[in-house]
């Protein structure tokens, strides 16, 4: 497993090793979570979650 962890904001990603099952079940537990973000590709699940300055940006260019 690795992480990365930014200080300045507090982005976090996980990769696990993992099957495409294992994929679908992880997305099934985040699914009431919107910020958590999924990616599968060869084997590798990448858990995302931006930080906090990531998400102000997003939501002063969607208003």
């Amino acid at each position: 497993m690795t992480q990365v962890l930014d200080r300045e904001t507090l982005e976090q990603r996980v990769v696990l090793q993992g099957t495409w099952e294992q994929f679908k079940l992880i997305q099934k537990a985040v699914a009431d979570s919107p910020r958590v973000k999924l990616s599968f590709f060869a084997g590798a699940i990448e858990i995302f979650m931006p930080g906090f300055q990531h998400e102000i940006i997003r939501n002063v260019m969607y208003c």
